[in-house]
């Protein structure tokens, strides 16, 4: 726990004779913005940060000490000297708490912003073998843990656990790739003659480099299997906002069925990050438009029918290539095609055709998408 607030809370105990404690958030805290008061059975009870407030059993605790308690803090805070890790983990814990993607817990406190160096946001969901997301975070005792799996392979990278919120139910791992470290770690990895200046798109790759060797080692140092999302660049602190929102936006994208990357970065699936950004209205709409061809709405493609149109989308709409791709004859995906043709009305083979299908189940793949 950081003890920031420490000193200020005691002595101000003991000076006004009244209880004062520090307990952990409950989820009725989670919408509490921090450094606000809130009354609440029988007790006040004021944020601190994205885990803990302080609590005072004084009913009767009047608005000018509420006010004057609360400053004191904030000026604790400011003279506290945060690292810029702590600052940016908790960051991300506050936005990541909130589930409606765009702003998140609101921090009423001075925001004393520490200096910032350059890099990227990697955001680590513990996986099983089945696919699915994994709640734990342990590892077999007396081995190295993930911090000391990440911080090996660039010092200082480890900023964490978060804690379970709306956005993701389930507990996950902070790592803060920055470009200095990125050149340092990867320095016996890339071949000689690699310019010193990379375009956004080569940085990125470099980034993802960089995350896949920590998930392999973390897979076989500790048999933690995991997947990652990497956010948007971060040059200075006032990018930071918007790095929270791509890392939740990716993650998204990334939970869709046909992506089984296990490392994406921001950027990488630019329609798919367009498609959740729609209105449920506008999502109905287009439903309704693609309808129009089918004799027995709705349109609903799974199974073999399904796999038939994203190998085909793979495949770049060859045939031949996406017989490979499946491993089917050529025949008998021809005979699927045509099932989907009857089905709904529209012919794979045609761009078209194969886009608005494709739309539409990317657009249906991800629960909430119409939330954006």
């Amino acid at each position: 726990m950081s003890d920031w607030w420490n000193g200020v809370i005691a002595h101000w105990g003991a000076a006004l004779h009244i209880p004062l404690a520090v307990e952990r958030l409950s989820p009725n805290d989670a919408d509490l913005p921090v450094g606000e008061w809130r009354f609440e059975g029988g007790t006040w009870r004021l944020r601190l940060d994205a885990e803990y407030c302080v609590v005072c059993s004084r009913s009767d605790l009047s608005d000018a000490t509420r006010a004057a308690l609360r400053w004191t803090l904030d000026m604790a805070r400011r003279s506290s000297r945060q690292s810029w890790q702590s600052w940016l983990r908790e960051r991300v814990q506050l936005r990541l708490q909130d589930g409606d993607g765009k702003r998140g817990v609101e921090i009423g406190f001075s925001d004393v912003t520490p200096s910032l160096p350059a890099g990227y946001l990697v955001w680590l969901h513990p996986w099983s073998p089945s696919g699915q997301a994994a709640s734990g975070t342990h590892h077999p005792a007396g081995r190295p843990s993930v911090a000391d799996v990440a911080n090996a392979l660039a010092a200082g990278s480890w900023l964490g656990w978060l804690d379970p919120g709306r956005t993701v139910p389930y507990t996950t791992g902070l790592v803060y790739c920055t470009l200095n470290a990125l050149d340092t770690a990867l320095d016996d990895m890339l071949p000689d003659g690699e310019p010193d200046t990379v375009s956004a798109f080569r940085e990125l790759q470099r980034v993802k480099q960089w995350v896949s060797a920590l998930l392999v080692q973390l897979e076989a140092d500790l048999y933690f299997p995991a997947r990652a999302v990497v956010g948007a660049s971060i040059r200075h602190a006032g990018d930071v906002e918007w790095a929270i929102q791509s890392l939740r936006d990716t993650w998204r994208v990334a939970s869709m069925p046909h992506h089984a990357e296990r490392v994406l970065g921001w950027g990488e699936a630019a329609v798919e990050h367009l498609l959740l950004a729609l209105s449920g209205h506008s999502r109905s709409q287009f439903r309704k438009m693609v309808e129009l061809r089918t004799m027995e709405p709705p349109v609903e493609l799974s199974g073999e029918l399904l796999e038939t149109l994203l190998g085909v989308i793979r495949a770049d709409l060859n045939v031949s290539e996406a017989a490979r791709l499946l491993y089917l004859h050529r025949n008998t995906l021809l005979n699927r095609i045509e099932r989907i043709r009857q089905h709904t009305g529209y012919d794979i083979r045609h761009f078209a055709d194969a886009l608005a299908l494709w739309l539409l189940y990317v657009l249906e793949s991800v629960p909430g998408a119409s939330d954006a």
